[in-house]
């Protein structure tokens, strides 16, 4: 009886199949996991600041697309947001959204991808119901960022 058992006999029955159901349900878990997490983060890219009770104040958002790693990042947060005026011009006139992309996956990428942001540091200002208001691209100088939020955050009534 070397090399495994003898099925010579016709009352025996042959070796079960391996794997039997075990990768279809498999299969099904995961293509049911993937349709699940693609209609939650589909609603996150249209929703991306929609804090519920935030939402309600009636401010725009300003949604700031950034990652760790990303030094024009790191410099406009340190030279512009860290700034006093700028901090208690942010907290009175926009809800602040950081937008993380240190790793680019689940809401923040399709965040991200829902507005066209192709470089970062992006930010973007957004309505109530997450339409574009407008973009800052200027440079890292806090006076010019105050006068762009002043501009363009008081538009949020006319949207």
């Amino acid at each position: 009886m070397l090399g495994g058992p003898n099925y010579n006999t016709a009352d025996t029955a042959p070796p079960p199949a391996r794997g039997g159901a075990w990768p279809v349900f498999l299969l099904v878990v995961l293509i049911a996991g993937g349709v699940l997490a693609a209609r939650h983060f589909a609603g996150d890219a249209l929703s991306a600041c929609a804090d519920d009770e935030a939402a309600t104040d009636g401010r725009p958002a300003l949604l700031m697309f950034t990652a760790d790693w990303c030094g024009p990042c790191q410099s406009f947060k340190e030279r512009v947001l860290a700034d006093g005026d700028v901090s208690a011009r942010v907290k009175a006139s926009v809800r602040f959204k950081k937008v993380d992309l240190t790793v680019w996956k689940g809401g923040p990428a399709a965040t991200a991808s829902h507005y066209g942001v192709n470089s970062i540091p992006e930010l973007i200002l957004v309505n109530t119901r997450g339409q574009e208001i407008a973009r800052y691209d200027g440079p890292t100088d806090p006076d010019q960022f105050l006068r762009w939020l002043d501009r363009h955050a008081s538009r949020r009534a006319r949207r």
